[in-house]
């Protein structure tokens, strides 16, 4: 298998599981490995998920389903230790806008992990 290394701009599409582990398969998953071998270039970030056909909305808020499919401030401060340069991570799920999104920038000045943003709910 080839691997693409050195990427600093990555924008992607991938099928969605609203299962708990799906957000650290994805964080995994830009760092290559569990040994984090790869994603140390990545500047930007953005996903678009889009659920698989037999996906049908669990019980639950909304809040949670997002909870489980977007990842946290503290999956993007491991993100920050694999991915040093990286600046902007969204994460959305395609024609769904009222689902919501998720999206983080790093604070002003920091390269230690600090990241502003987060979940935002969408509107019906």
């Amino acid at each position: 298998m080839v691997v693409q290394t050195k990427i600093s701009v990555l924008s992607v599409s991938v099928l969605v599981e609203p299962i708990v582990d799906w957000k650290e398969k994805i964080v995994l998953a830009l760092h290559g490995d569990a040994n984090g071998s790869g994603g140390a270039e990545l500047e930007i970030v953005e996903v678009v998920g889009i659920f698989l056909l037999q996906f049908v909305r669990p019980s639950g808020t909304t809040l949670s389903i997002l909870e489980k499919v977007f990842p946290s401030a503290t999956d993007m401060a491991l993100r920050s230790k694999y991915s040093p340069k990286l600046e902007s991570f969204r994460v959305s799920i395609l024609r769904a806008t009222s689902f919501g999104y998720v999206e983080w920038n790093r604070a002003e000045g920091t390269s230690d992990g600090w990241w502003v943003g987060g979940i935002k709910l969408g509107t019906a």
